[in-house]
């Protein structure tokens, strides 16, 4: 390489096997002016001769090249380009994953530029050169994110041959009815059933009722995103609002006429609370537990000085009298709990607070006695009734919460339903026969018992009302979960036959005819008048049950999953690379498993809504709104790698969204026939403020300095090419002087 001592550049380049470079015309892409070759910048010289090596330095192509280095060593505005440009991408990739954080953690959008300028206080300054700053890019941005989230479920659902929806409606915070819509699935590359937060919308926003109508035209918006994939549609799980499962004019009856073989399903959780609560009201006295409970939570919790008493009691109870830590402090402290027939566990968890801090309420109740609700509170629970219900009450209802728990996991279905219900009965039945909570409470009201100072000593009477209680509480559950669960319609009976350990064995005479009839009643409600399908779905299964003898085997030794779910993946993994084993039998098996039967998931939609849209941000856009719950529920934490991989594929969404850059727009040219309008420029005279004590001279010196440093005068780069190349040297040096003096005169 060769050094310029005059330009303090290296700029000559020899590479072995091609010639020689100039790395300053190389890297600004100079050419001659004259014949427009590019020897020394994009070709390489291999005239290995001083002359042509001094012919080029003096040339203008050269001279260009050297002029625009020097410009860059003085422009900052040049560098900081430069830099912008090196890490373009990469601050995009930093912004858009600290907008990602916000989605996921709920946090104020409007949060965005002050979290960009912490983290560039705290050392990452390359994020100055994100520019995208005012609110309507902003606004794109965190859009490009929630449709880049929601892209990934889209084609993922059209991959499958299935899905169901889950639907409820919810009343945000500014008083709009809320439709909250999830989709499930059967991933077609893991063939695992998938649950995924798909949409919100405003019902009312072109209607002025909720009626099954608006509804139907609500979901079909939603879904018409997926195009012809939604005729996919098979099954969706509501509320049974008659709204919702009507059976002429309800939503279900009216999306049937578009989706005849739909599967209209009644959330199994709403049905186990509408039981609890109807073996309540069977159970008088089992409502006036709860009502009692309700009146207490509020008595306590409306007050801060009852709640200071009833803190302080527990505290002498526990022996507490010196200050206790923080921790410590909350394993002796127990809030009321508030009873609540619309919340699914909330009664279980006020009996349950009840029957651990029993002593230090009653207590409480006494020293507030003066007050009526709390003399009147004390007269109904200081009670061996009351307390026996108690101990029946949080011996029965964990059973049921657990059963609850179990219908809300995130992929339940139909093939769970029945085991957990026989689990149910089973454990109901354990506690009727052994009478555990009557054994307990005499225990405890025992000399030496939790209760013993209560001073309470229910006689063979009371006992006898309380077993008497405990089996007419437990019947009136069981009889209601019953009615609730057994009207199961006859098609999701028949999905039974997929349950290895009901097939008969092979050599049993009735083999052959196992699950004739629910074949032809589910080929009959799938493929309607199609009769050479459901030939071949009943062809299809004839083959397959004889895959049952092998799977028994396996399915013993099955901990995550049921016999059926088992069977039904299977069908699924019988592929070959020409396609399924069991083409009509795979899309039934998917059609199933994509079922929801538990309305759980769009309860935790609407919960989401009002966590996100509160009364500080109360205006945010429905957009807005279904973007962040798209990141919130679906994504990825934001320090897994898949949600890098949502950023570079967001990033890249953008880019390809619109031209990024400020360009001046191309001036259109006018039609044949148009006129073209004319501008008039008038000049005025400006007065400007100016430094007049600054001399002439010292102004020329400073500006022969500058054309000094730019090595535009300089000897040693005085051309010894033609005479028009110094003519155009002469003009260009008189055009920079020119500049520099009207720039100065500027700046005074």
């Amino acid at each position: 390489m060769v050094f310029c001592e005059v330009t303090e550049f290296w700029w000559l380049v020899y590479v072995e096997g091609q010639g020689m470079f100039c790395l300053l015309c190389k890297e600004n892409d100079e050419q001659n002016m004259q014949n427009k070759s590019r020897v020394f910048s994009k070709d390489p010289s291999v005239r290995f001769k001083k002359s042509a090596v001094d012919e080029h330095r003096n040339s203008a192509q050269h001279k260009g090249a050297v002029q625009k280095e020097m410009i860059k060593r003085l422009s900052v505005f040049h560098k900081e380009k430069e830099e912008r440009n090196r890490v373009g991408e990469e601050i995009l990739r930093q912004a858009f994953l600290a907008a990602y954080w916000l989605l996921e953690e709920e946090i104020s959008l409007r949060k965005l530029l002050p979290l960009l300028k912490l983290v560039e206080k705290m050392g990452l300054s390359n994020l100055r050169h994100f520019q995208h700053r005012s609110e309507g890019s902003i606004q794109e941005l965190f859009h490009t994110i929630g449709d880049t989230v929601k892209n990934q479920i889209i084609s993922k659902v059209k991959e499958s041959q299935a899905f169901g929806i889950l639907l409820d409606e919810v009343t945000d915070i500014s008083v709009k009815n809320q439709m909250v819509l999830f989709i499930q699935y059967v991933d077609a590359a893991t063939k695992q059933t998938e649950v995924a937060f798909f949409a919100v919308a405003d019902v009312l926003e072109e209607s002025t009722s909720a009626n099954s109508e608006t509804l139907q035209k609500v979901v079909e918006k939603i879904l018409s995103v997926l195009g012809d994939d939604k005729r996919k549609l098979s099954s969706v799980v509501t509320d049974g609002a008659s709204v919702m499962t009507g059976k002429f004019n309800g939503l279900t009856a009216r999306l049937r006429k578009d989706f005849p073989s739909l599967i209209s399903v009644h959330c199994i959780c709403h049905r186990l609370a509408l039981a609890c609560v109807k073996a309540a009201d069977t159970t008088s006295y089992v409502k006036n537990v709860s009502e009692y409970l309700r009146q207490l939570w509020k008595f306590i919790e409306d007050s801060p000085k009852r709640t200071a008493v009833l803190i302080r009691v527990q505290l002498e109870l526990a022996n507490c009298k010196i200050q206790l830590p923080q921790k410590a402090r909350k394993a002796v402290v127990h809030k009321v709990k508030k009873a609540c027939t619309t919340r699914w566990l909330s009664f279980e968890a006020a009996v349950h607070g009840f029957y651990e801090d029993m002593s230090s309420i009653l207590q409480a109740l006494r020293e507030m006695k003066e007050e009526v609700i709390a003399k009147g509170l004390l007269v109904k629970m200081f009670k061996a009734k009351f307390i026996s219900a108690i101990y029946i009450l949080n011996e029965v209802l964990p059973i049921l919460p657990t059963l609850s728990r179990t219908f809300q996991a995130g992929t339940i279905n139909y093939a769970r339903i029945e085991p957990s219900i026989s689990y149910t009965m089973d454990a109901l039945n354990g506690v009727l026969e052994t009478g555990s909570p009557v054994t307990k409470m005499e225990e405890d009201l025992q000399e030496g018992g939790r209760l013993f100072t209560l001073g309470l000593h229910p006689g063979e009477h009371e006992v006898t009302q309380m077993k008497i209680l405990l089996r007419k509480y437990i019947e009136a559950l069981q009889s209601n979960i019953r009615d609730r669960f057994d009207d199961v319609t006859p098609l999701l009976s028949s999905f039974s036959m997929f349950d290895p350990t009901l097939s008969p064995n092979r050599g049993d005479d009735n083999f052959n005819n196992y699950g004739e009839e629910q074949i032809k009643m589910i080929s009959k409600h799938f493929y309607g008048e199609a009769q050479e399908d459901q030939m071949q779905l009943t062809a299809e299964w004839k083959q397959f049950k004889y895959h049952f003898e092998k799977m028994k085997e396996t399915s013993q030794y099955l901990e995550s999953t049921t016999p059926t779910e088992y069977c039904l993946r299977h069908i699924l993994q019988l592929a070959t690379p020409f396609g399924q084993s069991f083409p009509l039998l795979s899309k039934v098996a998917e059609i199933i498993l994509s079922m929801p039967i538990s309305n759980a998931w769009p309860e935790r939609g609407a919960s989401a809504v009002k966590r996100i849209k509160t009364r500080l941000r109360n205006r945010l856009s429905n957009k807005m709104l279904e973007t962040v719950m798209q990141v919130n529920i679906n994504g990825p934490g934001t320090t897994s790698a898949a949600a890098e991989t949502i950023v570079k594929q967001t990033v890249k969404q953008w880019y390809e969204a619109k031209q990024r850059r400020k360009l001046p727009k191309c001036e259109e040219k006018p039609k044949e026939g148009e006129e073209v309008p004319t501008f008039t420029v008038e000049q005025r005279d400006v007065s400007t403020q100016a430094d007049i004590g600054v001399p002439e001279q010292d102004i020329q010196e400073k500006v022969h300095e500058v054309l000094k440093l730019l090595n535009i005068r300089s000897k040693e780069l005085v051309s010894e090419s033609s005479e028009s190349e110094e003519s155009e040297e002469e003009e260009a040096d008189y055009e920079i002087e020119k500049e520099l003096e009207f720039e100065h005169v500027e700046q005074n």
